[in-house]
């Protein structure tokens, strides 16, 4: 489509603009045909990365439910350490009576 060609040949300078000069640099590039290693190599090299990022999603997931466990744990710690405070008397009076 349109746009894809359009970022293969994109502006080299990132000014906004495609100059003809550019234009006929981009179109230079792609001149000739992919040879099957070419497209190997590159379906390869898209596989580790989708790997590599799929590894990375998995940890972040895995610190992000242990963040919210110890977040939790430490919610219900202090729960229960605020209801403990209410039992304690207070000048022989218990906290709840005041």
């Amino acid at each position: 489509d349109a746009d894809g060609l359009y970022e293969l040949i994109h502006d080299l300078d990132q000014d906004g603009d495609l100059t003809m000069d550019e234009l006929i640099r981009g179109v230079a590039r792609l001149k000739g045909t992919a040879r099957s290693y070419d497209l190997q190599m590159l379906l390869r090299q898209v596989l580790a990365l989708t790997e590599s990022v799929d590894k990375l999603k998995r940890s972040v997931d895995r610190r992000s439910r242990a963040n919210r466990v110890s977040d939790q744990d430490e919610i219900e710690l202090n729960d229960t350490s605020d209801r403990e405070a209410k039992d304690v008397p207070v000048h022989g009076l218990y906290s709840e009576s005041l």
